[in-house]
C-alpha cells in the first residue's frame, strides 16, 4: 500500500519545476553528481549553537597534567574550584599497609574521560606557564567547569574522594567532600579500590 507523503513546502519548488513531467527528482540508483554542471543553488546548513560550552574529544589514554587538569585540542583544561591531592601522597589502611592513593587520585579523572567528549565552559582567563630552554612547550591552561554526560567533573572528583574543594565552605563541593570522608571514598577509604 502506497502512502501519500505530505508536501514539504507549500507551492511548487524549483526542484519540481526542473524535473521532467512525471519523473522523480531523485534517482533510483547511486549517481555521481558533476558539481560543475549543477545549476541549483547550494544552501549551507545554518550554524547551531548548543550552548556556550566548548566540546572536546579527549584522547585515549587521556593526556593529564595533574589529577584535575587534562589536555584536549592542544589546550589544558583545569577543573575550577578544586585542587588535586599530591601524587606522592601515601595512605594507610587500618591494618597499617600503605597504598599509593595520590597516584590513584591522579588516574581517576583520566579513566572517566579517556576517549569521551567533554563539555567545558571557561571560567577565567588562560594561564600561561613560562617554559625555559630546557622545558617542553606546554599548552595554555584554561580554568573551566567541565562535565561529562551532564555530570560536573569537579563535583564527581570531590564526591568520589579524589580531589578536595579549594574553598571548603563551597555550597556544592563542601558537602560532597564531607560525604566522601564520612562514606570513606577515594583517599579516605580503608584501602585501594
Amino acid at each position: 500500500m502506497m502512502m501519500a507523503l505530505p508536501p514539504l513546502l507549500a507551492g511548487p519548488t524549483a526542484l519540481a519545476a526542473e524535473a521532467p513531467p512525471g519523473q522523480p527528482i531523485w534517482t533510483q540508483v547511486p549517481t555521481r553528481i558533476d558539481r560543475s554542471q549543477e545549476t541549483r543553488e547550494r544552501i549551507d546548513a545554518p550554524a547551531r549553537t548548543i550552548d556556550d560550552r566548548i566540546y572536546v574529544r579527549v584522547d585515549s589514554p587521556a593526556r593529564m597534567v595533574d589529577a584535575v587538569t587534562f589536555v584536549a585540542d592542544d589546550k589544558a583544561f583545569r577543573l575550577a574550584g578544586i585542587r588535586p591531592f599530591e601524587r606522592t601522597l601515601i595512605c594507610r589502611t587500618p591494618a597499617g599497609l600503605r597504598w599509593a592513593c595520590g597516584i590513584r587520585s591522579a588516574t581517576a579523572l583520566s579513566g572517566w574521560i579517556a576517549g569521551r567528549v567533554v563539555g567545558c565552559r571557561a571560567v577565567g582567563p588562560e594561564e600561561t606557564r613560562p617554559s625555559g630552554p630546557a622545558a617542553l612547550p606546554r599548552p595554555p591552561i584554561v580554568p573551566a567547569a567541565c562535565d561529562l554526560d551532564k555530570d560536573p567533573l569537579a563535583l564527581r572528583l570531590v564526591r568520589e574522594g579524589w580531589a578536595e574543594p579549594e574553598d571548603p565552605r563551597d555550597a556544592l563541593l563542601g558537602p560532597a567532600a564531607e560525604a566522601a570522608r564520612r562514606d570513606r571514598r577515594g583517599i579516605h577509604a580503608d584501602g585501594p579500590p
